[in-house]
């Protein structure tokens, strides 16, 4: 879309992503070499079922035992 606009130079497009936007900005910038850059804010390092392993957890914790 931005590519699209007169008034953006296509050559100078960057993605920016937060947390589990980070994720999704590096499946874009992997998909588009013609991305002038991408940056990545609070990324996890962990591959994603570790994190939603852990995630799980630390939820189950202040569920109500039954």
């Amino acid at each position: 879309m931005l590519r699209a606009r007169a008034d953006v130079d296509p050559e100078r497009i960057f993605v920016i992503g937060h947390s589990e936007g980070a994720l999704i900005a590096a499946e874009l910038a992997a998909a588009d070499p013609r991305l002038a850059g991408v940056i990545l804010l609070s990324g996890t390092a962990t591959p994603g079922e570790a994190v939603l392993h852990w995630q799980a957890q630390q939820i189950s914790r202040s569920l109500p035992v039954r």
